[in-house]
């Protein structure tokens, strides 16, 4: 050991032990969160794409009632197609 080094005392080493243990759970909550949020974006864009495939149809089906019905509108809460 060089003249300038000190030996730190185990209650220093055992308080440095605990912070570099705290330092690797942190590491370990934030990987875990990382997983969780791309897991969740993943889920969240499975969703909108959803949504976007439910909201062709609706204007598909809109469009077979127009070619049933002619120019018209649905009005939801009567359920009744009215022609223009």
């Amino acid at each position: 050991m060089s003249e300038n080094a000190k030996q730190l005392s185990q209650t220093e080493i055992d308080k440095l032990d605990e912070i570099r243990q705290e330092f690797a759970l942190k590491n370990h909550e934030i990987g875990q969160l990382e997983i969780t949020i791309t897991l969740a974006q993943r889920q969240k864009q499975k969703l909108i794409e959803e949504y976007d495939k439910l909201r062709d149809s609706e204007v598909e089906y809109l469009k077979q009632l127009e070619d049933t019905y002619g120019r018209g509108y649905l009005n939801v809460e009567t359920k009744t197609y009215h022609i223009n």
